[in-house]
């Protein structure tokens, strides 16, 4: 009778560790939801007010400012994609973290006034980095670029790396192909870091704030002045502090935007 005991006893402790664990996923679970919902509403507001700044209406309500072609550049992984994504408010562009899924230059546009390209990844080897190199410059140089705009359009050309890799692929990019071909009359090159949520390890990211804590904040601000002093020293340029920010997570992407404001 007592080992029937125990053994019933023992079932009964299996029993709750069981209820914890569901209930705790499903409490997870709401949150999450909660989270997503969220940020999905922070990224509308963010795009409507970013659009807003860039072309106010005037008097007669008809929308003015400059048009904007915003070229993504950067390695394999950083998140170039998953950025585009993030701007529209809903998934365009095919996301892989493994493997590169952008292998030509892609156009997205959000109107006639606002358009995204996003160019193969470089960092899988240096017969594809040769093909996608090129394919950047040609790009770049184009006339097609500017031409199909009106003479009012700013090109962004934006270099994102991700917060977990090193930057040697992309000062390659940055000192042999795109200083050399940009036009400074209408081309701009700015830095940003992705995937801010990941460094280190995603150890100290808060998902209740999706924000990250003051550990991992430190080191963001720290990575971002190590990029800034590493361009000035290693390619001679000199560049504001790059944003950070994460895609994926909808966390400082007003920050990303605001860069074309200025």
């Amino acid at each position: 009778m007592e080992k029937k005991f125990r053994k019933h006893k023992d079932y009964s402790l299996f029993y709750d560790v069981a209820k914890h664990i569901i209930e705790k996923a499903e409490q997870d679970f709401k949150t999450a939801e909660k989270t997503a919902k969220d940020q999905k509403e922070c990224l509308g507001e963010t795009l409507g007010s970013f659009l807003n700044k860039l072309h106010p209406k005037n008097t007669d309500g008809k929308q003015c400012g400059r048009n904007l072609d915003i070229v993504l550049t950067g390695a394999t992984g950083a998140g170039k994609s998953s950025t585009i994504n993030a701007f529209f408010h809903k998934t365009l562009a095919k996301v892989n973290d493994y493997k590169p899924e952008t292998k030509e230059i892609m156009l997205y546009e959000y109107n006639d006034r606002i358009r995204l390209w996003d160019t193969p990844g470089l960092g899988d080897g240096v017969s594809e980095d040769e093909t996608h190199t090129r394919k950047i410059k040609s790009f770049i140089t184009s006339k097609h670029l500017i031409e199909s705009h009106l003479n009012t359009t700013q090109v962004f050309i934006i270099v994102i790396l991700e917060a977990t890799r090193d930057i040697g692929t992309v000062t390659k990019l940055v000192k042999n192909v795109l200083l050399p071909a940009v036009d400074y009359q209408h081309q701009h090159i700015l830095f940003a870091i992705n995937k801010a949520d990941m460094c280190m390890c995603g150890r100290y990211w808060d998902d209740s704030e999706n924000a990250p804590c003051e550990t991992l904040l430190n080191e963001l601000e720290k990575k971002a002045v190590s990029l800034q002093e590493r361009l000035r020293r290693d390619i001679g340029i000199t560049m504001s502090k790059p944003i950070y920010y994460s895609a994926d997570k909808g966390y400082n992407i007003d920050q990303f935007f605001s860069q074309f404001l200025y």
